[in-house]
């Protein structure tokens, strides 16, 4: 009788707990492959992978999960699409990677530096905010928003970091159904105070400082439209 009750104990929760596990987060030894996606907390945003209409490519990528047909607001391996859908995992060095299907060459990755002693303890959480974050215990150690791709989203801003060199700037699809970079680029001009829209490496529309204060940081408020 004890050893029918362990079964269906161990049975049950073997059946129960992956529909009780957390679908928005990303930790060692789970990845996420074809057909498979992460969802936020309230299944406001989904990442997985996905193939442009009238492409053969394949993209890691972020869009919103209640909105059919919606746009792709964030993509990973912008500049090396996969020929199939690959494999999103968090790597040795306890980076987050996007995988062959072979999981034979890396194709993208965060490259953030990871200490030896977080590297078996990072994770990732994609928040309902549309942010992809790679975090080890409360510390986020990368953020998709501080790499964005064509999409503003609420809370996003255009920066830049004067001593790294970092930028938070937005750079256009290079088609309608193809992801890879474009010739468009909205960021700030490290050489001058401006905020600077680019065509082709040429700035096509330059707004100047004009007292010369610029902090090098411009947030754009993006406004949800109300229904009805």
């Amino acid at each position: 009788m004890g050893e029918l009750f362990l079964y269906l104990v161990t049975f049950l929760l073997y059946v129960i707990f992956p529909f009780c596990s957390s679908q928005d987060n990303l930790v060692p030894e789970k990845s996420i492959n074809a057909n498979q996606t992460l969802t936020s907390s309230i299944e406001t945003f989904a990442l997985g992978f996905f193939s442009p209409e009238h492409s053969t490519n394949y993209f890691l990528g972020i869009w919103y999960n209640t909105v059919p047909n919606t746009a792709i607001i964030w993509v990973a391996n912008r500049e090396s699409p996969l020929a199939s859908p690959g494999v999103f995992t968090l790597g040795d060095d306890g980076d987050l990677v996007v995988l062959d299907e072979a999981r034979k060459v890396k194709v993208w990755s965060s490259n953030v530096p990871v200490s030896a002693a977080a590297r078996n303890g990072t994770t990732s959480l994609l928040m309902d905010t549309g942010n992809l974050v790679l975090r080890f215990g409360g510390d986020a150690l990368w953020e998709s928003s501080d790499h964005p791709s064509d999409t503003m989203l609420p809370g996003m801003k255009i920066s830049l970091n004067k001593k790294t060199g970092q930028q938070r700037r937005f750079t256009s699809w290079a088609e309608l159904h193809d992801p890879q970079p474009g010739k468009f680029i909205l960021g700030i001009d490290p050489k001058r105070s401006w905020t600077a829209f680019y065509l082709e490496g040429k700035c096509f529309l330059c707004v100047k400082d004009p007292g010369g204060s610029l902090k090098r940081s411009l947030v754009i408020a993006v406004v949800q439209q109300q229904q009805g």
